[in-house]
């Protein structure tokens, strides 16, 4: 287990890093309005219709950066199956990619401006591998030939970081909080792994 200084250095990074990443649920947005309009079009084919129902539902998928990529990855892949070269799309397309990237971007220099600060060797070696990588993907992400090619490496990116700095610390410590149902027993972020969860450190006297 980390000692208390070092963890509250890493729960520190990783609220950054969360609150940074819950700032792309607008980069949606532009996107969402297109599949809208055109879900209200008449005339518009049910397989059609399926696909952009699908790719909405993808976007609308929670979680932190990486979770939220791959879901605007499985948005497009939806929309370019039976929407290819549809200027409305097209367009809605590149500007999420845009700002998905500049979120990544973001995230990757929160993590960089961090490197040096948690006191522990291992955690610090994975740190500047994984930025590394990102740092690659990234470079690959702009030069790719369209979105679905763009998105893939982004999505790798995304991944990169969350490895440098999983969103559930690994340690465990005793729940003192007489109210909770897991008073009296020792719990960790990962018992919450894809729900919300609020941590805090108190010192009595």
């Amino acid at each position: 287990m980390r000692n208390p200084q070092s963890i509250g250095r890493l729960l520190a990074l990783v609220t950054t890093m969360t609150l940074a990443s819950a700032a792309i649920a607008a980069l949606f947005d532009g996107m969402t309005s297109v599949i809208d309009a055109r879900l209200a079009d008449p005339g518009l084919v049910p397989r059609k219709a399926r696909s952009l129902r699908s790719a909405k539902s993808d976007l609308a998928g929670g979680g932190l950066l990486f979770d939220r990529a791959r879901g605007a990855q499985k948005a497009v892949g939806h929309i370019e199956s039976s929407f290819r070269r549809d200027v409305a799309f097209d367009v809605a397309e590149g500007t999420l990619v845009t700002e998905l990237t500049a979120a990544i971007d973001a995230d990757r220099d929160v993590l960089d401006a961090r490197r040096g600060a948690s006191g522990d060797p291992a955690f610090e070696s994975n740190l500047t591998k994984r930025i590394a990588l990102a740092d690659r993907d990234l470079v690959r992400a702009a030069a790719a030939k369209g979105p679905v090619a763009a998105l893939r490496h982004l999505v790798a990116a995304a991944s990169d970081l969350r490895r440098a700095a999983p969103p559930e610390p690994n340690f465990r410590l005793p729940d003192v909080n007489p109210v909770t149902p897991t008073y009296g027993t020792d719990v960790s972020p990962r018992d919450f792994a894809e729900t919300i969860s609020a941590w805090y450190f108190g010192r009595a006297g």
